[in-house]
């Protein structure tokens, strides 16, 4: 620690989304931040399900001992504003998740979501064998498929998702980082110049792999919701919204495909 190496590394565990994930420095730490994207996701898949929109700002945070899969127990098709009125999907449906690193999200998701299928993606072998260890330990391995490959480039061109959910990388060499970031693996963090150039690839390629309706959650960095929403439209998605983390961050864009 005194090197500055993370305590998550040190320990080889991480908490998110009140569980235990194993990390390496093949993967990106899992951070708080991130836990938006879960909780957008969870709305929006069930949105896909039944057509209705999703975005806005009003976010439902779980509390103590509830969940996204508890959410029966609130009517929200009459007490929710409208941009979140959900009701069941028509299972099956399924989820991608977008360089998945130690599956954090994937594995959140596959827990609180019990009738969805995930394809969980990522360019590097040694980050996937942490999230398959990750699957396994939530006994959730039967519900999540790992594909080595860079973007969708390793699925077959006919594959469509119900939702895509992304942490991709977003950095750019000139932010300033703790020194402890250094450990982590670099291709997961820098994003060229500003920070986008991952972000623009994955945005071009959304359309084509979402089915009609489906939604993209994705999570940006500080200062890119303006180009990032930029190129949401180009991309041709449509209902862009972006929301703030708790810290009042621009950090997570909901766009659906029309």
């Amino acid at each position: 620690r005194a090197r500055r190496e993370p305590i998550a590394y040190i320990t080889g565990v991480q908490e998110f989304w009140s569980l235990r994930f194993a990390v390496n420095p093949a993967v990106l730490i899992p951070r708080p931040e991130t836990e938006l994207v879960v909780e957008l996701a969870c709305r929006a898949a069930r949105a896909a399900g039944d057509g209705t929109a999703c975005g806005g700002t009003e976010v439902r945070r779980f509390g103590a001992g509830e969940t996204a899969a508890s959410e029966s127990r609130v009517d929200l098709r009459t007490s929710a504003p409208p941009h979140l009125r959900t009701g069941p999907p028509s299972p099956p449906w399924s989820i991608c998740d977008v360089g998945t690193g130690s599956g954090c999200i994937a594995v959140a998701l596959a827990h609180e979501l019990p009738d969805v299928q995930i394809t969980a993606v990522d360019i590097s072998s040694d980050a996937l064998a942490v999230a398959a260890r990750n699957a396994s330990a939530h006994a959730v391995s039967d519900r999540i498929r790992f594909v080595e490959g860079d973007l969708f480039s390793a699925l077959a061109l006919a594959v469509r998702f119900d939702v895509i959910v992304s942490n991709p990388p977003y950095c750019r060499p000139q932010d300033p980082v703790s020194p402890e970031l250094a450990c982590e693996p670099q291709s997961a963090l820098l994003a060229g110049p500003d920070g986008l150039a991952v972000i623009r690839r994955l945005l071009a390629a959304t359309p084509a792999r979402l089915r009609p309706g489906g939604r993209l959650v994705m999570e940006l960095g500080n200062g890119q919701d303006g180009a990032v929403r930029a190129e949401a439209a180009a991309a041709g998605l449509i209902d862009i919204d972006v929301l703030a983390d708790l810290a009042g961050v621009p950090r997570v864009l909901v766009a659906r495909c029309r």
